[in-house]
């Protein structure tokens, strides 16, 4: 239900891509805690099999010791709220973005990681912390922490002359407590 609700985002996003750049994106990346933002961003490009769709999860502090979100990389299939999910265990998880702090994932961006339509991306809180910043400095707009994390990916893996979008969600002021 929330998937469909946020399409909206995905759909007004290809139709801006292509009135500015003539073209569709070689690459849509989003963060993903529960998977509303990515399955948001992504459904308008979903048949669009020329753009690489990435998830992007919560590294947390550390992938080893289990302080991290990293349902999609991680997760085992089980049942949270009614659904049958990839879930982590044990059931707590770490981010430093709470809305990434989610020991389930969608159904659907679980479907999609695991037929290799979207793969999975990871930042750690300090690769976010840092995205936060460099967009708040370089262009004015102050990112949710959750966004950052996709931020923090698509600085740490450039594409020189590709299209990315990256799916800047929330409001970011209500994070300058945690910086």
């Amino acid at each position: 239900m929330v998937a469909y609700f946020q399409s909206v985002i995905g759909k007004e996003a290809k139709n801006q891509i292509i009135m500015s750049e003539g073209k569709m994106p070689d690459r849509v990346v989003a963060c993903a805690g529960g998977g509303s933002n990515a399955l948001g961003i992504f459904s308008g490009f979903l048949d669009e099999k020329n753009t690489e769709l990435v998830a992007v999860e919560a590294g947390g502090k550390d992938n080893k010791t289990g302080n991290h979100s990293r349902t999609l990389e991680f997760g085992e299939t089980d049942i949270i709220h009614g659904m049958k999910t990839l879930v982590l265990f044990p059931h707590e998880v770490y981010s430093i973005a709470p809305g990434l702090a989610y020991p389930g994932i969608s159904p659907m961006l679980s479907f999609l990681v695991q037929n290799g339509r979207v793969k999975v991306g990871c930042a750690d809180d300090i690769e976010a912390l840092n995205a936060m910043k460099v967009l708040a400095h370089n262009e004015g707009i102050i990112p949710a922490i959750e966004s950052s994390h996709a931020l923090a990916y698509v600085l740490s893996n450039p594409q020189k002359g590709k299209i990315t979008i990256v799916n800047v969600s929330g409001r970011g002021d209500k994070d300058l407590e945690t910086c």
